[in-house]
């Protein structure tokens, strides 16, 4: 069994931000800083430059190779044991809050129609879902901006609609109630690209799809702090600090435990997504009705139940 230190390390080492990886692991920072010292300690070595910024030292590239080794080879053994233990068992990769929202809503309706089949859900890094399906260690995986060998299905399950979020104490100190009211659609962008913006890091599938929003409006958005976990940046949004905007799935999850009368919402029906969330798997895979499982999980995509008028912040 790889040890908790090792696998902890890697989300490190991928984050480079003792904060960011601390909450994606939810652990507190301290107790993260002394598992890596630890680890640091057994093998003698220096893994991390503290400063001026949490850097990669050669050993630590060295470790980090070795230790993605080490997790790939422990998931390995535990597709295996399932191959043993059920060789119908349907394993789906996933990666990140979309594939796990979906997958948790669609699979009781399709395991409720095919009891039979068994199937198991393994989280796994966006860049080892390919690898694994290739190796045999999973039948299927669903990702944002899937792209497939020619002997894989890559089907898209939902494009994801988006919703502008700020506390209006922060949004209208730049503009007022009274002229946001008369503001056409376009104005209103103009408007939020100068509020300050939380968003994920660069090269992360929101991020892009925000940069090419506001490119194709001829703005430049006011980006003033990130974080990888939707969760810290609601939070920055809620304190006041920051606007963000949230695909429907996660609005929806974190909107409906705040008061709205606190906060202006804006859709934004000309987001297009650069990545979508996909589900890919090989062609000639027997275990499931491929076709049926695209359709359920599809069915399961998010819907905007809500009202299709933005909410009103001069109320």
């Amino acid at each position: 069994m790889v040890n908790s230190d090792l696998y902890n390390f890697i989300v490190v080492a991928e984050e480079l931000n003792i904060t960011n990886a601390s909450a994606k692991l939810f652990i507190t920072q301290q107790t993260l800083s002394e598992q890596i010292k630890r680890l640091e300690k057994t093998y003698g070595q220096t893994f991390f430059e503290r400063r001026p910024r949490l850097k990669l030292t050669p050993q630590g590239e060295l470790m980090l190779a070795y230790a993605k080794k080490a997790v790939l080879e422990e998931q390995r053994l535990q597709a295996d044991f399932d191959r043993i233990k059920d060789s119908r068992n349907f394993r789906i990769g996933y990666s990140g809050t979309k594939g796990a929202m979906i997958l948790s809503a669609s699979l009781p309706e399709f395991i409720s129609r095919n009891p039979q089949t068994g199937v198991s859900l393994i989280a796994a890094s966006a860049a080892m879902l390919p690898i694994m399906l290739e190796s045999g260690d999973i039948d299927a995986y669903i990702i944002s901006g899937g792209k497939a060998h020619s002997d894989c299905i890559c089907e898209v399950l939902y494009i994801s609609e988006f919703n502008y979020i700020c506390r209006k104490n922060l949004f209208f100190r730049y503009c007022s109630k009274e002229s946001f009211r008369e503001m056409s659609y376009s104005e209103k962008i103009k408007t939020i690209a100068r509020v300050p913006f939380s968003a994920a890091p660069k090269n992360f599938p929101l991020r892009k799809t925000l940069e090419v929003f506001f490119h194709e409006h001829g703005l430049e958005p006011n980006f003033t702090s990130s974080a990888t976990s939707a969760a810290i940046n609601f939070d920055i949004c809620k304190i006041g600090q920051a606007a963000i905007v949230l695909p429907l799935e996660m609005f929806d999850q974190y909107y409906s435990s705040v008061d709205p009368d606190d906060y202006v919402v804006i859709k934004l029906p000309d987001m297009k997504e650069i990545e979508p969330l996909s589900f890919v798997c090989k062609k000639n895979t027997t275990k499931v009705d491929v076709t049926e499982m695209i359709r359920i999980l599809k069915i399961h995509a998010p819907v905007d139940n809500r009202s299709q008028k933005d909410n009103d912040p001069t109320a």
